[in-house]
């Protein structure tokens, strides 16, 4: 599941030198903004899944995982969010294949996902993941596809499936605890509300959306 241009091409490179082997690219028909160098794509691709550096801290109190061009987006905009509105350090987690992140041993996926709260976005069906880490010692919240939504803008989709930057921060202002979220709390409601009217009036999404 590539988040980029770059992470598509190094995909598409890696599963055309394979052989035996039945590969599944699930990416986005939109002209994409490049997060990564070629070589970090590279790396990336051929680990499978990894810290994505340039938004993340050390030390995190919380660890977001993105599976996916959409949830890596969105993602990325509630870590802005997050930043504005409390004082946190986040990790955030990309997994690009999902069949490495299965066969990560024991101490490898502590090591990247650690003992703090974990929400994992996604884009297919949650149950696809909570399956994959039924067996792990970690308790990882997982958002994704919901079979909400109909003739509806892109933005809109995500909110209706709670996969969307404001939802994503209400659910980590829900996993801490020692924090005070409620200017957070309002200001993602403030704005869910008003997407929500703004569609209805105008037939697309607000301009401050990207996709």
């Amino acid at each position: 599941l590539p988040i980029d241009s770059n992470t598509l091409i190094c995909s598409m490179h890696k599963c055309l030198k394979t052989k035996d082997k039945v590969n599944v690219i699930v990416a986005s028909k939109h002209v994409k903004e490049n997060y990564l160098t070629m070589n970090e794509a590279y790396n990336l691709v051929n680990k499978g899944l990894g810290i994505l550096n340039f938004v993340s801290d050390n030390n995190p109190d919380i660890v977001l995982t993105s599976i996916g061009d959409t949830p890596t987006i969105e993602i990325i905009e509630s870590v802005k969010i997050l930043k504005e509105y409390l004082n946190i350090k986040i990790r955030v987690v990309n997994i690009i294949d999902l069949v490495k992140f299965q066969e990560l041993n024991e101490l490898e996926f502590k090591e990247l996902f650690t003992n703090k709260p974990n929400i994992c976005v996604f884009h297919g069906y949650p149950n696809l993941i909570e399956s994959l880490i039924a067996k792990r010692h970690i308790k990882m919240k997982v958002l994704g596809y919901m079979e909400n939504g109909c003739i509806t803008t892109p933005f809109d989709m995500r909110v209706r499936n709670k996969i969307d930057r404001f939802n994503i921060c209400l659910t980590v202002s829900n996993l801490l605890k020692n924090q005070d979220t409620s200017k957070l709390v309002n200001y993602c409601n403030k704005m869910l509300k008003k997407h929500k009217s703004y569609i209805k009036k105008n037939g697309k999404d607000l301009e401050i959306i990207k996709y």
